[in-house]
Order: C-alpha cells, then structure tokens, then sequence
C-alpha cells in the first residue's frame, strides 16, 4: 500500500510532457495572487493522491445477508474455498470417483467365479431293448484354499439298464454323494478364479491412487487460476487508480492553460494519457473478467454449477510470501517416491502383471488332479442281484497336459517381457518424479529471489520518483523526466505482481510434485 500511495502521488502530475511550470488548481491565480509560480509549482507537486480505491462490486452469491434484511457485506474468496470447491464438486473429480465405483463392480464378478453352482441333467428310454428314466442334479462349490472344490449331489436311475450301463442304475430313492476334487500341479497354487479375484482387489486399490492423481492435478490447476485472478485483480485496481489521477489532473491543466502557465498542447497531451489509460484500464477489466471465468471452472456451487467471482470477492492484497527454508523439505524427493498417486498406481499395475505370470507359468504345469467321491444309495433295491452297496467310496485321478506345451510358453514369454516393461516405465517414472521434486524447488527458490529483487526494483523506482520530484521543485528538471521516472515504477509495481503471483504459483507446483504431501 506504501507503494501504490506513493505511486499515486507522483502520478499526480504524470502525462504533461511539455517543460514549463507545473499548473495550480482552478481559481489559484485569483486567490493566490502574489505568490510566485515557483510557490504554486512546489505546493501543487507535493500533492498526495488518495489510495488505490476498490473496483465496484456487483449482486453475487459472495455476499452474506444480515438479519431483517440489512445491506449484505461482501465476503472475501479464499483459495481454500476454491479447492474445497474442486474437491466436492468437480466433474472430473466425480467421474474419477466412478472408477473405484466400476473397480468395486469388477470385484463383485470376480467373486462370483466363487459362486455355488447347480447342474443337472435327464433322460428316458421309452421303447427299445432298455426302457429306462434317468436324472441327475449337482453341486459344485469352487474353494479359495488350494484350487479344491467340493462336490455335492443326486441321481436317479430307474427301468432297464444294459451291463455296460449299469452304473446308471440306483435304488428306488436314488443316490447321495459328495466328495471333493483337488488339483496337484496347475491350479494348485493359483488358478483363473483366483488371480481374476486377486488382480480385480488390485483394481479397486488402483482406483484409489488414480482419483487422488486427478484430484492433484485439479488442486494445481485451481490454485494456478486463483492466483492468476488475484494478480488480475490487482493490475485492474492500478489500472483505474491511474486512470482516476489522470481524470482529477485534468482540471488543473485546463486552469493552467486558461492562466497561461502552460501551452495548450499540454492539455491535448493530458488528454491522450486518459485515453490511453482509460483503454489500460477496459484492458486490465477484460483480463480480469478472463481470469475469473476461468476459475469458475474449479470453483462451483453446491449444485456444480460454475460460479463466477465478482471483482468484490478479490481479496485485499497477496499473502506474505514465507521464506522456503520454512517450506521446502528435506526429503521431499524420498517422500515423492512414496506419496505420489501415479507411481502407487504404477506399483499395484506391476503387481496386476505379476499376478498374470504368475497365472501363466501355472498353466505350463500339467493338470493332474484327483477326485475323492463317496455315495449312498437310498431306499429297496431295483435289481434282485442287489449288486449296490448302501455306502461307496471311489477315488480318481485325471491327467492332461500338451506334449510341446508352446501356447502356454508363448503366452508366458510375452507376460514376462511386459512386466519388463512396466518395470522399466516405473523406474523411469520414478527418476522423472524426482527430477520434478528438483525442478520444484528451484523454481520456488528462484521465485523468492525473484521476489526479493521485484521488491528492490520498486523501492528504487520510488527513491528515483523521489528524487526526480525533488529536481523539479528545485527547477533542476521538468515534467517529461518525471514521467519517464513515473512509468518505471509503474512498471516495477506490475512486475511485483507478477512474480508474487509466480512464487505462490511455484509453491502449488512444489506441492503437487510431492504428491501433496507437502504441510
């Protein structure tokens, strides 16, 4: 605010280039008669300018209603306001979290490979050498521990049956069984329905990492906006402050000019310095116009809907920038590789592949697997032999496995040289990861001393502005170089704002290549 007062100030007789006396306020020549134009000049010079004043404030939703209907107080938009905004109202943000909804669907049908299942089957013989009725209804209950499943069910077989089809027949209740089968080479240790459950409990884990990913980045991109709207804000108040000046010095130069102590193209030149501030300022307006349409992109009403800031919502001024030795951590590199989403997310896609190598050097083993059945027949005998026991007891082995076995190695070979693969992309991911940690940090020590010399720059365009005031007093120099000397704290000013807006800018940056780990 010292700045832009003293900024003012000396403002207040910028845009008269021409040399000569400085002009008196309207009227000054009638009451002031006697005294000297040296006397008017140096009393008219050390006028000071009011402060910057705030740009007007439109109806919004950023106001807060007193009770019984009292005038509404505006109400300043902070960044967390904005972020909280991203965070539950976000498009984006939303359409990640139907990731982890679809991941927790992806669950669900992997579980169902574990499902109970029902088979059954029948048939009769009406006519012929072996009329006869058969059915059959089964259970199967896949098991997670050791690829087992149990075996449950009934059948009945009733009529004429062929000697080699005998085994069809049962008693007039028909048979109980159960038993279990157990894998002893593939499937024993992983089989399909296990890694499909295992790499969709990954799936859902991933999830995570990929919204917390798109919830970073929208955190960057918001705080880059809102701050880009605040420096916007910012060069619009100097703007109008300026323009304002111009438009209070026009008076004085018309009264001098009618007095004669300045030539009448120092009127047409103050003139041109209102147009052209007067465009500066329509120009800063649509700057700042731009800058919060794109912020209400991330900061949204409880409906989602974008809200638009108005200019009263700007805040006073910037933050105090903090010194990075209270900020940068000592270990940001080492906590970037252990907070960052996208690489979590890396790592548990690698474990996906692993799972799937896994799955296919199983299936390069042979599929020898063994069945232990017992039964019991129910109810009289259909045969006068009674050739069936009332209890049983079988046990079986099956054994299948290709000679060459190349679909399975082929197929392993590739996963093997994928997994490679995405073990080479983490590592460079990680090296990139850590590149940007440095990167980051560079950029927020640059920033502070960026800022420190921005600072340094205005306080010597202010002892400049000063001393170049002082020189006209004396009479030692004229209004052209005062202007010259003016505009350079101008821009001095304009340039502090940028790079303060930089610094905090970087700090949001420094943020999200830690992962937002950063306090």
């Amino acid at each position: 605010m010292k700045v832009l007062l003293l900024l003012g100030s000396v403002l207040l007789a910028a845009g008269c280039s021409s040399p000569g006396p400085r002009p008196v306020p309207r009227g000054a020549g009638l009451e002031r008669a006697g005294r000297s134009a040296e006397d008017a000049r140096v009393e008219w010079t050390r006028e000071v300018s009011p402060a910057l004043p705030q740009p007007a404030v439109l109806g919004s939703a950023l106001y807060e209603r007193a009770p019984g209907g009292a005038p509404r107080t505006p109400v300043t938009l902070e960044l967390d306001a904005v972020l909280d905004a991203v965070q539950s109202h976000s498009p984006l943000v939303l359409a990640a979290l139907e990731e982890q909804a679809r991941a927790a669907a992806e669950l669900l049908g992997a579980e169902g490979g574990f499902d109970l299942r029902l088979k059954g089957k029948g048939g009769f013989t009406a006519e012929g050498t072996y009329p006869n009725e058969r059915a059959e209804l089964g259970l199967e209950q896949p098991l997670r521990l050791g690829g087992a499943s149990l075996l449950g069910g009934y059948r009945i077989g009733s009529g004429t049956f062929a000697d080699y089809d005998d085994g069809a027949r049962t008693n007039t209740g028909g048979e109980l069984s159960a038993g279990v089968s157990i894998p002893l080479l593939q499937g024993r240790r992983v089989d399909a329905r296990r890694v499909a459950e295992w790499r969709a409990l990954l799936e859902v884990e991933r999830a995570s990492p990929l919204v917390a990913q798109k919830r970073l980045e929208l955190d960057l991109k918001a705080t880059e906006a809102y701050w880009k709207w605040v420096a916007a804000g910012r060069k619009r108040a100097l703007a109008e402050s300026l323009l304002n000046l111009a438009e209070r010095r026009r008076d004085q130069v018309d009264a001098a000019v009618a007095e004669g102590q300045l030539a009448l193209i120092a009127a047409t030149d103050n003139q041109r310095s209102i147009v052209d501030r007067r465009a500066k300022r329509i120009a800063s307006e649509r700057e700042l116009e731009r800058a919060a349409v794109e912020l209400s992109l991330f900061w949204r009403g409880p409906d989602g809907a974008p809200r638009v800031p108005e200019p009263g919502a700007l805040p006073a001024d910037f933050p105090d920038p903090v010194d990075p030795a209270q900020v940068l951590l000592a270990d940001d590199e080492a906590r970037a590789l252990s907070e960052r989403p996208d690489l979590r997310e890396r790592r548990l896609a690698l474990r996906q592949g692993e799972l799937e190598v896994e799955l296919a050097e199983n299936a390069t083993l042979p599929d020898l697997d063994v069945q232990l059945l017992a039964s019991q027949d129910l109810g009289a005998p259909t045969d006068p032999k009674d050739s069936l026991g009332p209890f049983q007891w079988k046990a079986g082995v099956s054994l299948s496995v290709p000679l060459q076995r190349r679909s399975a190695q082929g197929k392993l070979d590739a996963l093997e040289a994928k997994l490679r693969k995405g073990r080479r992309e983490l590592q460079f991911a990680q090296e990139r990861a850590a590149a940007e940690v440095r990167q980051a940090r560079s950029l927020v020590e640059q920033a502070w001393e960026q800022l420190a010399q921005a600072r340094e720059n205005v306080r010597l365009a202010e002892r400049l502005v000063e001393a170049e005031r002082v020189q006209v007093e004396a009479g030692a120099s004229d209004l052209f170089r005062l202007n010259l000397r003016e505009q350079q704290l101008t821009l001095a000013v304009l340039g502090q704002i940028e790079v303060t807006a930089g610094y905090f800018r970087a700090l949001a940056q420094y943020r999200a290549s830690l992962g937002g780990a950063l306090p």
